[in-house]
């Protein structure tokens, strides 16, 4: 799956961003990463919410998509997540202020 990801880039230097959750750290996954020259990993602090700008988008989504929303199933949640994902992908500035509400800056 990963595997065309640095050709589809254009093996332009890219750098992730992850929290430390432990599948971040798979063996698998870090020997795939170490092979990858145009791939750099950094890592949040183990426990750092507050620097993640991914729970910004989980408060986002949890205050309009999945407000009061119970889903019959794994399936519905997804769906809604996905709805709710695309509304953030096209308002650019809501995705910065994701960024901004952390004070860290590319």
């Amino acid at each position: 799956m990963l595997d065309g990801l640095g050709h589809q880039l254009g093996h332009q230097p890219v750098t992730v961003i992850w929290d430390n959750l432990g599948a971040h750290h798979a063996g698998d996954l870090q020997a795939w990463a170490a092979a990858q020259s145009w791939l750099v990993v950094e890592y949040l602090p183990s426990y750092a919410p507050e620097l993640d700008p991914v729970e910004g988008l989980w408060a986002n989504l949890k205050g309009c998509e999945l407000a009061n929303r119970c889903c019959a199933d794994r399936r519905e949640l997804i769906a809604t997540a996905q709805i709710g994902s695309i509304r953030v992908r096209r308002d650019p500035d809501l995705l910065r202020s994701f960024l901004a509400g952390t004070g860290l800056t590319l």
